[in-house]
């Protein structure tokens, strides 16, 4: 039979808004074309309580923000009959707050990591550099020791002639 319609039943836990600001919340139900084949039924979900159905009917929901958050539901009806069934969590201004400041907090942590990646590789250069040209990094500071160590002999001379001195005159 060609004409035959299967329709088959699916729910969503946590749908995705069509838009959404700090004041308010645009909500979609599941919906296929023609969208008046469909009736739709919103409520309000409470906790150990019946739900609360709403007077709109069309398949999409605006609601503003309260002070606490609200779950919503919207069932797909064919024929009186549940075709699918999605639910909203619509957060309070506070929460949506913070979560908007979250990035910031990701952009320093991209900012350190990088810097810290790249002073890594540049002191892994340095190293590469040192390893490469031993024998003149050697050279450099064994000048620079043995004149420290004949500044440190001469001093230790002097220290004995002056003793021997000293000692000399009484």
């Amino acid at each position: 039979m060609p004409n035959e319609i299967y329709v088959f039943n699916f729910s969503f836990l946590g749908g995705r808004p069509i838009s959404e600001s700090l004041e308010t919340v645009k909500m979609a139900c599941i919906r296929t074309f023609p969208v008046n084949r469909f009736k739709y039924v919103w409520k309000i979900l409470r906790s150990n309580q019946q739900p609360v159905v709403l007077s709109n009917d069309s398949a999409i929901l605006e609601v503003r923000r309260d002070v606490h958050p609200r779950a919503f539901e919207c069932d797909t009806l064919e024929s009186n009959e549940v075709v699918a069934s999605v639910r909203f969590t619509v957060y309070t201004l506070n929460e949506m707050q913070m979560r908007s400041t979250r990035p910031d907090t990701d952009i320093v942590l991209v900012f350190v990591l990088t810097t810290g990646v790249i002073i890594c590789i540049f002191i892994i250069f340095i190293l590469i550099f040192i390893i490469i040209n031993w024998v003149a990094v050697k050279a450099f500071w064994g000048a620079k020791a043995s004149t420290t160590e004949i500044h440190s002999e001469m001093g230790s001379m002097n220290l004995k002639l002056d003793k021997e001195i000293k000692s000399s005159l009484q």
